[in-house]
């Protein structure tokens, strides 16, 4: 069994270091995920900052069973959390298709302090008849669970005909993160006809072992797209799979995968409709293959729109054709059109790899597509306890000794995979030690109001309280003081909207102890976005600028642009690749509007726009990345006229976000924003 119990761990994450704050110097590129600038370890678990404590006004009830689980879940209304205690095991056996109603969230707490997360688990019992069993689904849009370990039956790479899974998406804005999700055979996560701009968004998670002959997913999509960010995979059959349908697509980054797997790392099938084609899109970018005896995508049928690779480390040496190859199956090699896969600097083997290479493989098999269970289904695996090895679930993981991936050496990263033969050992955690009667335990903590602060407000400041009074055991109060550092991470000054941070208790006196972890939280509401206004010069914009790069725009003709405080700032006439800032210094008066402008800034300041609003802004693109401004108002990247028609490469425009300094897909232009949009071919846009 010892194969069954070896641990993967994490490093911290190597921050996106890109910012430079007063020179034009190009930075050297990133590959593979040591590009994670997410501010969390990939995979989660230690140093996870974003952990719903159980004291958080929000949870309705602290669950220890099946029974106080599903009560909860009965009761829970949009906006409630169940927590499920640290030290909670959760038998679920005989108990599927568990809903999570709209605008819930379950919870634990993965990551704090060591803590593994409280555990879900399921065993094969005789009564499972259905062929598409689940753990848990969403009843509803704005679910979230995170935090957790849910453990199936199945450690095996056998194939028992059992398509269970841990969880299926069937609603809008689904979130996982922070999860341990392990043993389900079939798959882990299934998204399921949940079409595109769907918010399916999976991060930080450590997915593993789940492996059956012919299945095997750790993440399966069925026409939906997905983002999968920052998760660690390994012994999944595949860790990604897309079903081929037309609306299937994913973008999956700062992922590490590890080395064993009993086929491709990553995989979109054939469209079983229509053989020609196999997904929609699908970007894989800043990821570490550590694997050599598969490939890191394989690619069945054409994409409707393309597939791109870029900026991975691969190690792949799968049978001469390296890491990423495109398969037809059970069409005529004149029938099979190959294309739309591309691929560019990527490290392959230790070396980088400029352009390609792509393999193209005509498979004269039958295609058969994969059948998770046959219709009439019948589980016929081991039944606890005749077979306790692969049923009772007696495994416990732990995140108590990470291991390092990394070995560095200069600006390459090379990727290494510490064997190991030995059963993680399942830690004894005692129960926490009742405090001496002259000790003062913190039970709580008063509430904070609520903070509002205009759109484009940085973190720092933001006047947050350096002290609270904190509720002792005994009912008295004292004053202590928050470092708010940590939830930096958690605030975008560009999204408006509430949003809850979270401050650590720190210099507590001798006789003060905290043995819950118990936390100051605050709601701070961002205002809205600042719309043009008219000034007796024309119109006017506010544009926040952050310390280090700003992706901005100007909507305005002989524009004029001030700032409001000193800042030592550099504009930059960008190259149409978003990873560099090379380009052109220029000054302010040489911006022009319709094109996206890089702007480092030596602090925290604004820029005042005034100028003439156009009719409408007329951009020349070529093919490939380039950097687009935005209007003087919100417009869909959809109303935006093209000749030829249909320009774009992928369905979204990427912004920059400063104070998270990295990218994010979005489809809306906001006004002062700048954006790099992918282009198929040559094209003029006219945005009105």
């Amino acid at each position: 069994m010892s194969e069954y119990f070896t641990r993967l761990c994490i490093v911290c994450a190597v921050f996106f270091c890109i910012v430079q704050l007063s020179t034009a110097a190009p930075t050297t590129a990133i590959y593979g995920a040591e590009a994670n600038p997410t501010g969390n370890p990939i995979g989660g678990g230690i140093g996870y900052s974003d952990i719903i404590q159980p004291t958080d006004p929000r949870v309705i009830a602290i669950v220890h069973d099946k029974a106080g689980l599903l009560a909860a879940l009965n009761k829970a209304k949009s906006g409630d959390i169940v927590y499920v205690h640290a030290n909670a095991n959760i038998d679920m056996s005989g108990t599927h298709n568990t809903q999570i109603p709209s605008g819930v969230t379950i919870a634990s707490n993965r990551g704090e302090n060591g803590a593994p997360g409280g555990r879900i688990y399921q065993n094969v019992n005789r009564a499972d008849t259905s062929n598409s069993l689940r753990l848990f689904e969403t009843a509803g849009p704005n679910v979230r669970i995170t935090g957790l370990r849910l453990q199936g039956p199945y450690p095996t790479t056998q194939n028992y005909r059992d398509g269970r899974h841990a969880i299926r998406s069937n609603h809008n804005n689904f979130e996982v993160d922070n999860c341990e999700i392990y043993h389900w055979g079939y798959a882990g996560i299934r998204i399921h006809h949940t079409g595109p701009d769907s918010g399916q968004y999976i991060h930080h998670n450590y997915i593993h072992t789940n492996q059956f002959s012919g299945t095997g997913y750790g993440i399966v999509l069925l026409d939906s797209e997905v983002l999968i960010e920052a998760n660690l995979f390994d012994k999944n059959r595949h860790s990604i799979t897309g079903l081929g349908g037309p609306n299937c697509a994913f973008e999956a980054r700062y992922n590490i995968v590890g080395p064993s797997a009993a086929s491709a790392y990553f995989d979109m099938h054939q469209d079983p409709n229509n053989l020609r084609w196999g997904g929609n899109w699908v970007y894989i970018h800043h990821n570490t293959f550590l694997g050599t005896d598969q490939n890191a995508f394989n690619q069945r049928g054409r994409p409707r729109t393309g597939a791109w690779i870029e900026y991975n480390i691969m190690d792949s040496r799968y049978a001469g054709t390296g890491p990423v190859r495109q398969t037809f199956h059970d069409l005529a090699p004149a029938q099979s059109p190959y294309g739309n896969v591309y691929m560019s600097n990527n490290i392959i083997q230790g070396t980088l790899s400029k352009i390609g290479p792509v393999f193209y493989l005509h498979d004269t098999k039958g295609y058969v597509e994969p059948t998770p269970y046959p219709i009439k289904h019948q589980v016929n695996a081991p039944i606890s306890p005749q077979n306790p090895e692969l049923t009772n679930n007696n495994y416990n993981s732990d995140n108590s000794n990470p291991v390092s991936y990394y070995q560095a050496t200069g600006n390459y990263v090379k990727a290494t995979y510490p064997p190991t033969n030995t059963v993680t050992p399942v830690p004894t955690r005692l129960p926490t030690p009742v405090p001496t009667p002259k000790l003062n335990r913190i039970d709580g903590v008063t509430a904070i109001a609520d903070i509002a602060v205009e759109y484009g407000t940085s973190f720092q400041k933001i006047e947050l309280p350096r002290t609270v009074q904190a509720i002792i055991h005994d009912g008295s109060e004292q004053t202590v003081s928050v470092d708010w550092s940590g939830a930096a991470s958690g605030y975008d000054s560009t999204t408006s909207g509430t949003v809850r941070l979270r401050g650590i208790l720190v210099n507590l006196p001798g006789d003060t102890i905290n043995p819950d972890g118990i936390a100051a939280q605050v709601n701070v509401r961002v205002g809205k976005k600042p719309v043009s206004q008219t000034s007796s010069s024309g119109q006017q914009l506010t544009i926040p600028l952050q310390i280090g790069w700003n992706l901005i725009s100007v909507p305005y003709e002989d524009a004029e642009l001030t700032l409001t405080s000193p800042a030592t700032v550099q504009v930059l006439d960008p190259t149409n690749n978003p990873n560099s800032r090379e380009g052109e210094v220029i000054g302010f008066d040489e911006i022009v509007p319709g094109r996206a402008y890089w702007v480092s800034s030596s602090s925290v300041s604004e820029i005042i726009v005034k100028g003439t609003q156009p009719s409408s802004i007329t951009i020349e693109l070529e093919q490939g990345w380039n950097p687009i401004g935005a209007p003087g108002d919100e417009i869909h990247m959809n109303d935006i006229i093209s000749d030829p028609s249909d320009p774009w490469s992928l369905p979204f425009v990427y912004a920059y976000n400063p104070e998270r300094r990295s990218y994010e897909a979005v489809t809306t232009l906001e006004p002062g924003r700048g954006y790099f949009g992918a282009i198929g071919s040559g094209c003029t846009l006219t945005i009105p």
